[in-house]
């Protein structure tokens, strides 16, 4: 009823224009909305993707990683009570100071300190040696089969006209119950 009262020519312009209207509205309400969600689909897909290949990397790496699992848990295991264990670290102490001649003038066991899921063994000593000797000591510590960690190291020189050091080394040995 209303399109009689047009002529041919504006009828055919009114449909391009609600052809177009109608184009411009489904290309911003439907197809961008659209086009988003597949970006962030595949970017989600993508993301996903890279996860799944570092996985397989770690499941590839599964056999050697709980063989170096096993090996260290082994090392770090305590296999006797707190006393013991203690008097282990000790003993090894005072048999590489013996190695490397460095001589021990005090040797102080600290408490054992609970630490969430491991115990920690201090022992604070006083040793006397060569720059050379300590530094050696001081490796043979930190290196396998020992691996104490060295937590504090106070070195002064003994006197002025000779080339011994005096220090203060506290030591420590984490041991899994």
């Amino acid at each position: 009823m209303l399109l009689r009262h047009f002529s041919a020519r504006e009828k055919i312009i009114l449909s391009v224009c609600l052809l177009l209207g109608l184009a411009y509205l489904g290309v911003n309400f439907v197809f961008e909305p659209l086009k988003a969600r597949l970006n962030d689909l595949n970017s989600q897909v993508a993301l996903k993707e890279l996860k799944l290949k570092k996985s397989n990397k770690v499941l590839d790496n599964q056999a050697a990683v709980e063989a170096n699992y096993k090996k260290y848990a082994d090392l770090i295991k305590q296999k006797a009570n707190d006393e013991q264990e203690m008097s282990a670290l000790l003993s090894e102490i005072e048999s590489i100071t013996k190695e490397i001649k460095i001589s021990i003038s005090d040797m102080k066991p600290s408490r054992v300190r609970a630490v969430d899921f491991y115990k920690k063994f201090s022992v604070e000593l006083e040793a006397e040696g060569l720059l050379e000797d300590l530094t050696k000591f001081i490796h043979t510590l930190q290196s396998q089969p020992h691996f104490l960690k060295i937590e504090r190291l106070r070195l002064e020189r003994r006197s002025m006209r000779t080339n011994t050091l005096k220090g203060s080394i506290l030591i420590s040995r984490i041991r899994v119950p």
